[in-house]
Order: C-alpha cells, then sequence, then structure tokens
C-alpha cells in the first residue's frame, strides 16, 4: 500500500507538470486533460486546480471553469485569485449575483488588488448598480489608486447615468446619481490638480462628463 502511495504520488506530480507545460505552450486542451488526470489521484491541490480553471476559461468552458474554481475556493478559502476567477466564471454564465459575492470575498481578502475593483466595478456597471459602482470607485480613490481607474470605465458610467430614463428609473434616483457622479469627478479633477499625471487626456476628460451632466 505504501509502495502504491508512493507510484500514485509521482504519477500526480508528472500529470501536473506536463499538464502546466501544455497551458504554458497554449494547447488549454490537453492541458486540461493532464490536470484532470492528476487531479483524479489528488484532488486537495488547488494549484492543479486554478491552472485547470484557467484553461477551462480559455477554452470557453463556463460551467468546468465554475467547477474547477469552486474546488480552488474550497481547497484554499483565502485565494483572492481563485475567488475572482470564480466571479468570472459566473458572470460569463450571466449569474451576476453569484459574482458579485464571489468579488466581494476577494476583496476582503486582498483589498488593494486594482484588478479585482475594475472587474468589480464594471459588473456592477453591468447590472446598473450605480450606488456600488460609485462606493467602489470611492474605495479605489481612498487607496490613493486613481490612476488605476481608466477612461473608458469613467465614460460607461457616465454614460450610463446619462441614459437613465425617468420611465424605467425614479427620478428622484436619477438626479441622485448625477449629483454623486458630478461629485466623484470633482474630486477625482480636485486629485488631479495636486499630483503630476502623465496621462493628459484623464483630466479633459473629467471636465467633460461634469459638464455633460450638468447640461443634462
Amino acid at each position: 500500500i505504501y509502495t502504491r502511495g508512493i507510484v500514485g504520488s509521482v504519477r500526480c506530480v508528472q500529470e501536473t507538470a506536463l499538464g502546466r507545460l501544455y497551458f504554458e505552450m497554449g494547447k488549454f486542451k490537453e492541458a486540461a486533460e493532464q490536470l484532470e488526470i492528476s487531479l483524479k489521484i489528488n484532488t486537495l491541490y488547488s494549484g492543479s486546480w486554478f491552472t485547470l480553471g484557467c484553461a477551462y476559461l480559455k477554452l470557453q468552458n463556463w460551467e468546468k471553469a465554475l467547477h474547477a474554481f469552486g474546488w480552488v475556493v474550497q481547497v484554499d478559502e483565502n485565494s483572492s485569485d481563485g475567488w475572482s476567477n470564480l466571479a468570472v466564471s459566473y458572470t460569463q454564465m450571466n449569474k451576476y449575483k453569484e459574482a458579485v459575492s464571489c468579488y466581494e470575498q476577494a476583496l476582503k481578502i486582498c483589498r488593494d488588488s486594482w484588478k479585482i475593483w475594475q472587474n468589480y466595478i464594471l459588473l456592477s456597471l453591468e447590472t446598473e448598480d450605480i450606488m456600488r459602482t460609485l462606493g467602489a470607485l470611492r474605495q479605489l480613490l481612498i487607496m490613493e489608486m486613481q490612476s488605476k481607474i481608466p477612461v473608458p470605465l469613467l465614460a460607461r458610467l457616465v454614460n450610463v447615468v446619462i441614459s437613465m430614463s425617468p420611465e424605467k428609473h425614479d427620478k428622484v434616483k436619477i438626479k441622485s446619481y448625477e449629483d454623486q457622479v458630478i461629485k466623484l469627478m470633482d474630486d477625482m479633477a480636485h486629485n488631479l490638480s495636486l499630483i503630476h499625471i502623465s496621462e493628459p487626456t484623464r483630466p479633459l476628460y473629467i471636465s467633460y462628463a461634469v459638464f455633460c451632466l450638468k447640461k443634462k
């Protein structure tokens, strides 16, 4: 029994190494096949589950990616990357509520990851949750990560708010959203005046966004 265990462990290591090699070569189908074999031998290796999940994301097999990243966070509940990619899988399956929950779990573990914040904000905009979007953007300002807020993301926020129809949304809420976005933009513009900015379009865009909202 002891000898059989050693042989199994050696094979697991070999299959895992081969799976990762295939992944690095861009052969995602072959990588997934090898990693599936290794995980039948040892199901508690979160690293293999993570690479397997990434392979399935590349193959656009969202259900299998979801299963793999589910195992990642089951084995290691403090894996912020695991939670984040689990959110990506849910998002691709249009399960936005579950995706939001996963991003929030990832941010509890790693609050200084601007990439997770960006994805969280994009998902909030996709579901037109303006309050959650504004809260996340404010958090980036508090953490002095304003440079990690891309101009296209700001453009999308402004466009979502501007395009809100009084027939479909409460007028009081729309006005509140507009005021809060203007306040956010003003605060960002103020911050830019205090620090050196290498992106000249950013101050110009912020000024234009505020003008559009006020004109509306």
